[in-house]
């Protein structure tokens, strides 16, 4: 949710939000594994991982492994829910009907989007999110 705005417009990472969704029919329910994932999320077990294989050509390699085979690195940066919990202690957890009740009152009040990332323990594009969902904020 959020994308195409960064992309098309230059719009604030900040805005942007992943969102996993597993569409079911009629009576069908989450499997176990599903369940668990579910979990996972839920708990902040989560994270975003960059691997981006790079082999290092004979030229770059340190003079005394020059006569070796080229050798493999794997870099990576991860962004985990735990680091971003200790900022925002509600992220990715689920809204109730308290907090949306509680949210538009002070949208339509005014409070900004980033007082209100404050007061809700979550993050700006979090509070955009839901604003929109609840039909306050294009």
């Amino acid at each position: 949710n959020g994308y195409t705005n960064i992309k098309d417009n230059g719009g604030s990472e900040n805005n942007l939000e992943v969102v996993i969704i597993d569409i079911k029919t009629g009576n069908a329910s989450l499997s176990r594994f599903q369940q668990a994932i579910g979990k996972a999320i839920d708990a902040g077990r989560v994270r975003f991982e960059v691997v981006r294989p790079e082999t290092e050509t004979p030229e770059k390699q340190h003079p005394h492994n020059q006569n070796k085979s080229s050798q493999q690195y794997i870099s990576t940066k991860t962004y985990s829910t735990k680091n971003i919990r200790e900022t925002y202690s509600r992220a990715y957890k689920y809204w109730n009907r308290n907090e949306d009740e509680r949210l538009r009152k002070l949208y339509k009040q005014g409070v900004t989007i980033n007082h209100l990332a404050t007061e809700f323990q979550r993050k700006p594009g979090a509070i955009c999110s839901r604003l929109k969902k609840l039909g306050l904020l294009r």
